[in-house]
Order: C-alpha cells, then sequence, then structure tokens
C-alpha cells in the first residue's frame, strides 16, 4: 500500500470496522455474509492490506450498506442541474439550466 493513500485505507478500514459493530457482527459473521475471509477483513479495517474495488463491494453487500458509507466520503459534490432541450443549426443539443 503506498503511503499516498494511506490515510484513505484508515478512513476505510475505521468505517468498515464501524458499521460491522453497529450491525452486531463478528468478522467471522461478516466473512459468512460475503467472499471475503475474515483474515482479509482484519487486515482492511486495520488498513494493513491493499484490496481490489470488488472486495470492498462485497463487504458492503455483507453490511448491506452503500459504498459511500464505507467511503466516507461525497462522491457527488457537484450539484445535479437539470438540462433543457433545444434546437439549433446543428440539430438537438441540451442547455444546462443551473
Amino acid at each position: 500500500m503506498k503511503d499516498l493513500f494511506k490515510n484513505d485505507y484508515e478512513l476505510v478500514g475505521e468505517n468498515v470496522r464501524a458499521i460491522r459493530k453497529a450491525l452486531g457482527l463478528t468478522q467471522d459473521e461478516l466473512a459468512h455474509r460475503c467472499s471475503v475471509n475474515s483474515a482479509k477483513i482484519s487486515k482492511i479495517e486495520n488498513a494493513r492490506t491493499d484490496y481490489m474495488f470488488s472486495t470492498l463491494l462485497e463487504i458492503c453487500e455483507g453490511l448491506k450498506c452503500d459504498l459511500t458509507d464505507v467511503i466516507g466520503k461525497k462522491v457527488l459534490e457537484t450539484p445535479i442541474v437539470e438540462a433543457e432541450p433545444m434546437l439549433t443549426i446543428e440539430g438537438p443539443r441540451m442547455l444546462l439550466l443551473n
């Protein structure tokens, strides 16, 4: 694991642990809910391993939570704007409204 991302791995690990404990699950119980073994879950919770995105998704499935709950950051920080259709000489386009 690169030191550059150490804080991110720690945040994810802390969130996985907090959600798991809030659900009253042990690492073994979470392991039975997903296809990730309890040793890997322990390493993730303690930020001692790299892991694939699919592993994180499996853990989220086992915790019955969204990925955003685990990564602990807002994925979309910009507001969503509505689009209004408009016609131009070149053909139909979308006009973004703020």
